[in-house]
């Protein structure tokens, strides 16, 4: 057999994950934006966790809006390069669809706030703005 593993480190009981990611849950009706998130897990099980979790902190989407469960989404991830700050990307990136009008009137994520960041998260998040305004 051919083909490429893909591999999970497990340490010590733990996963090892080395990835990063800001991710945005877009309705398919009226493509606006219900909640933008970060993680270092995979985007496909960070986004079952937030539906099917009942721990709040871990199950946001279902614990802030469950008819979000009865609801059609597609959850646009971006990878974030080591080593900027996925959460001051998500910060932005929160603050900049705010600023365009792209939250849902169901938003249920972080409040925008305003603040400054580094060059290389701007240019970063205004790549992540202009997939989400054309997807």
């Amino acid at each position: 057999m051919t083909g490429q593993a893909r591999i999970v480190h497990v340490r010590q009981g733990e996963l090892a994950l080395s990835e990063s990611w800001v991710y945005a849950w877009v309705e398919r009706t009226g493509h606006l934006v219900l909640y933008v998130g970060s993680t270092s897990q995979t985007p496909e099980l960070r986004s079952w966790l937030h539906l099917h979790d009942a721990d709040p902190d871990v199950g946001r989407i279902l614990a802030r809006r469950p008819a979000a469960k009865a609801e059609d989404f597609d959850v646009l991830a971006f990878r974030v390069p080591s080593p900027m700050s996925r959460s001051s990307a998500k910060r932005l990136l929160i603050e900049k669809l705010y600023e365009s009008g792209q939250l849902s009137s169901h938003y249920v994520g972080e409040e925008p706030e305003v603040g400054e960041f580094d060059q290389d998260i701007s240019d970063l998040v205004e790549g992540m703005l202009d997939f989400i305004a054309h997807y």
